[in-house]
């Protein structure tokens, strides 16, 4: 069974590189939503290529901005509290904290508590 994966900071240097990993072992992991402040075109690139269901972005215009864009391919979620809800889901197995950004402490704590 392959671990299902939530990635906050997808889109910097170590969540690059946790990618990188999930790629290499396609059959051990599976990134189900993922993260980031901004970076609408980067993370929407990530989405596709891992088939995410969810993309959460903590700047609300970027996410209304790949919202008209992502139609049916993934959920766009906004904000703080949208990250510890994605945390909390039951289909996410692991939270990847890969932001040296305070935005990811709530889902953190939020994760570690479910």
């Amino acid at each position: 069974m392959r671990a299902r994966l939530f990635v906050i900071g997808c889109t910097g240097s170590v969540g690059s590189s946790v990618l990188s990993v999930c790629r290499a072992y396609p059959d051990r992991f599976e990134v189900r939503a993922v993260a980031a402040r901004s970076s609408a075109e980067k993370i929407e690139q990530i989405a596709d290529e891992f088939k995410s269901s969810a993309v959460v972005l903590t700047d609300a215009s970027a996410a209304t901005n790949l919202a008209d864009r992502a139609g049916d391919r993934f959920s766009v979620l906004s904000g703080i509290s949208a990250m510890e809800e994605t945390a909390a889901r039951s289909d996410i197995d692991h939270v990847v904290v890969a932001s040296s950004g305070t935005e990811a402490v709530h889902a953190l704590l939020r994760a570690l508590r479910e």
